[in-house]
């Protein structure tokens, strides 16, 4: 994994959405989710978009419709790598 950039947000936001982050990609390792999987979420810098939408990182499936559900990717992304893992 890459160094993650700083969120934004306040500073209660920030520590709220770094607990988050955290256990996203400590739970993504844990499960192998795909790395093309989890640099998906490397660009979400916003507290807020970790708070709303605490995305699951138990399965690969549940990664990406995480990163679709909160507009990480385009509906082309979510279907090519959808595609990839034999999902859709």
């Amino acid at each position: 994994m890459n160094t993650l950039p700083t969120l934004s947000g306040s500073e209660k936001q920030i520590s709220w959405a770094e607990t988050i982050r955290s256990m996203f990609f400590a739970t993504a390792a844990k499960r192998n989710i795909p790395a093309d999987v989890v640099e998906l979420f490397e660009s979400a810098t916003s507290a807020g978009w970790w708070i709303n939408e605490k995305p699951v990182a138990t399965t690969p499936a549940g990664a990406i419709m995480s990163a679709f559900a909160g507009k990480l990717i385009t509906v082309e992304k979510f279907k090519e790598i959808s595609a990839r893992y034999s999902l859709l």
